[in-house]
């Protein structure tokens, strides 16, 4: 694996990646982030068993390869340099240089990685604003107990026959909803929970983006995505 990038670029991919990691990781390599170069990019991913979050951007790619790198440490040292950085994977170590400095970062066991989840296909289609702000207008009433995990979460309905998708969220004294109509929302009535701060974050991160495709959970599928040109969490 052998690749430069900009430093901006890698921030901002870093950044968005490296906010699914866990604060006590159960193993260690869930505090790793994936790094995979291909064809021109690079791809940073993370994966708690409960949150992932992926994402690409633009580098030229001298040698393809996969490595498993400390979030937490490639975040600090992204921070502070400036210009191109360039990555080197040698054997279990990556060399990262930029400008004139030099850190060498050790890796984690690939191998004990867990595999990124599927997916799936496509429920429908929004406005990235749009989205992002139906979230934040209903984020406001999230509870905050604990010991009510579902009122933690920010429900989503999707009603067929109007073609909308409802958000909606209570602590028990507010109640806060929005609906959205949104584009190629062919399924059937279906309703989900989503866990609020992923849903914030992930809404964030695609707030400039012209679209957003989401998919929900049905039939056997118990996962929730959204989904950019770059960006799926």
């Amino acid at each position: 694996m052998k690749l430069t990038v900009e430093q901006g670029h890698l921030a901002a991919a870093v950044g968005y990646a490296a906010r699914s990691l866990p604060a006590r990781p159960p193993i260690p390599v869930l505090a790793g982030l994936l790094l995979d170069a291909t064809d021109d990019r690079l791809r940073v991913s993370a994966f708690d068993y409960e949150v992932s979050a992926d994402t690409s951007c633009p580098a030229t790619v001298t040698e393809n390869g996969r490595a498993l790198i400390s979030g937490r440490l490639l975040s600090d040292i992204i921070g502070t340099v400036r210009g191109d950085v360039h990555l080197e994977l040698t054997g279990a170590r990556m060399l990262l240089r930029a400008g004139a400095a030099r850190f060498t970062l050790p890796t984690l066991p690939l191998e004990e990685y867990p595999a990124l989840p599927d997916p799936g296909a496509t429920a429908g289609t929004l406005a990235g604003p749009a989205l992002a702000e139906a979230v934040a207008q209903v984020a406001c009433a999230v509870g905050k107990d604990e010991a009510l995990p579902v009122l933690t979460g920010i429900g989503l309905r999707h009603d067929n026959k109007t073609g909308t998708l409802t958000l909606y969220a209570t602590d028990r004294y507010r109640f806060a909803v929005r609906t959205l109509a949104w584009k190629d929302a062919d399924l059937t009535d279906c309703t989900a929970v989503i866990p609020a701060k992923a849903l914030t974050d992930a809404a964030k991160a695609t707030a400039d983006d012209t679209t957003v495709d989401l998919a929900l959970p049905t039939g056997s599928s118990g996962l929730f995505v959204v989904r950019s040109e770059n960006h799926t969490t």
